[in-house]
């Protein structure tokens, strides 16, 4: 939030577009100076993303893909690309981003869980979602997050306990 307001307020810093930038690709900090491609990266990353409320998103779709051409396999791309896509309704092509990002990063549980979250709540689709959502809890059971995303399919789904027994899971973490 503090990223976006100091964007909206006009501040361009390198250091702005860098934290953009590590966001969106969710990385926490940048090695030490043997990684120039990926902080170029991250700097072209923060840069379109600061700036994407001023482009069309036609020409933010363009630059993503782009960017994603040239370093297809860089963890968080897709990812990027994929929350893209979603909040602005592209709920399909957000799915085959975040696809494209499990291929990169087989074991994220919250790519899984943003597709899980898509198929069930914006593709009417639970139980596409399901066995995603099942795999990010097993694979990461201490997050409320994918506790909260099964319980809102297994709802979806009819089967109420099971539902309840893992929105109170998600409750008490």
């Amino acid at each position: 939030v503090r990223l976006l307001l100091l964007s909206r307020e006009g501040v361009a810093s390198d250091e702005l577009m860098e934290a953009y930038g590590l966001a969106s690709l969710r990385i926490r900090t940048l090695p030490g100076g043997e990684a120039p491609t990926l902080r170029t990266v991250v700097m072209e990353v923060g840069t379109l993303v600061a700036r994407s409320r001023d482009m069309t998103v036609s020409d933010v779709r363009k630059a993503f893909e782009k960017l994603i051409a040239k370093d297809p396999r860089l963890p968080g791309l897709h990812y990027a690309y994929g929350k893209y896509l979603a909040s602005h309704t592209f709920y399909a092509e957000a799915c085959e981003a975040f696809q494209a990002e499990l291929q990169n990063s087989p074991n994220d549980p919250m790519t899984r869980l943003q597709i899980a979250t898509i198929r069930a709540q914006y593709l009417n689709d639970p139980s596409g979602g399901l066995e995603l959502a099942q795999q990010a809890v097993k694979s990461a059971p201490e997050l409320f997050v994918g506790h909260l995303v099964l319980g809102r399919i297994f709802l979806k789904l009819g089967e109420t306990g099971r539902a309840v027994e893992e929105l109170e899971t998600a409750s008490k973490q």
